[in-house]
């Protein structure tokens, strides 16, 4: 019996190669999960160039990996001289907060400021569909953090891999760039906003204890106040990121999430009416709960 392959891994117009679907894939749903290959521990954040004690990490978890492994490994995508430490260099990805890491497979996916999937933080990663991929679409991330940002950081970020990005985003032109500038100006600012009163929530709400009182009453006040603007802004930033749909995929979780807890926070203390925390509620916990299939 043939086992059926969900990708496969191929030649990529323009881009060498890259992986691909063999099959349709519905969103959150696993498209593969690979152990770290290589890994190493952060250990400045002002340098891309890897410290000796580094190095002396990556040789020796390269001296332990099979023939067939290191073949596979030198194959990756590398600019200048193919050396082990530049194939690294230029295929490493974030891991954790503390460490960055080589995936023999993973490392084969290629960038795009609207990723169509997402990888998840760990040694062992799984990369989840964002949304619907069909057979024969070439499979996406984003390298950077922020693919939300303006097109100036994007490339800004992008430099460490010595490439410019040219996908749907990056390629646009003339209005409609100016228009996608403009929207994304407006999500920073006000992510900005809400990411700030989310902290102050959370910060009440879990360390209110650690806290002297004359300050943890100040920000409740504040929080207090502030709350049904706060939701306003909220909302405003998801209208901004739905606008420009599937370039933003990776930020809605987020943003649902954010909106969530303003309301329960609103409704707690009497804010806003019950009934209309509850129609808000139920709208955003719709969003985030995954779909009965994918249900874990």
């Amino acid at each position: 019996m043939i086992k059926h392959v969900p990708f496969l891994i191929q030649a990529v117009e323009g881009k060498g190669l890259g992986v691909v679907a063999n099959c349709d894939f519905q969103p959150g749903q696993i498209i593969l999960s690979e152990a770290v290959l290589i890994l190493s521990r952060q250990e400045t954040k002002t340098s891309d160039c890897l410290t000796a004690n580094q190095a002396r990490q990556i040789f020796k978890q390269v001296a332990r990996l099979t023939m067939g492994q290191r073949e596979q490994m030198m194959e990756l995508h590398c600019m200048g001289e193919k050396t082990t430490m530049n194939v690294f260099r230029m295929n490493c990805i974030h891991v954790d907060e503390t460490s960055f890491g080589l995936y023999l497979t993973i490392s084969r996916v290629n960038h795009s400021c609207c990723p169509n999937s997402l990888d998840c933080e760990g040694p062992v990663k799984e990369l989840r569909a964002m949304k619907h991929i069909k057979k024969g679409e070439e499979i996406t991330l984003s390298y950077i953090v922020n693919n939300w940002d303006t097109q100036m950081n994007r490339r800004r970020e992008l430099s460490y891999w010595q490439f410019e990005c040219d996908c749907e985003v990056c390629s646009l032109t003339g209005g409609d760039l100016k228009s996608n500038e403009n929207a994304r100006n407006e999500i920073i600012k006000r992510d900005g906003e809400v990411s700030k009163f989310v902290t102050e929530i959370l910060a009440v709400q879990n360390k209110s204890a650690f806290m002297p009182e004359d300050d943890r009453r100040l920000l409740q006040c504040q929080i207090y106040v502030n709350l049904r603007q706060m939701a306003r802004v909220a909302e405003d930033r998801l209208d901004l990121l739905n606008k420009l749909k599937h370039q933003m995929m990776k930020q809605l979780f987020t943003a649902h999430l954010h909106c969530l807890l303003i309301y329960c926070k609103a409704r707690a203390v009497g804010v806003i009416s019950v009934e209309q925390a509850d129609k808000r509620v139920l709208h955003h916990n719709m969003w985030l709960a995954p779909p009965p299939a994918l249900a874990v």
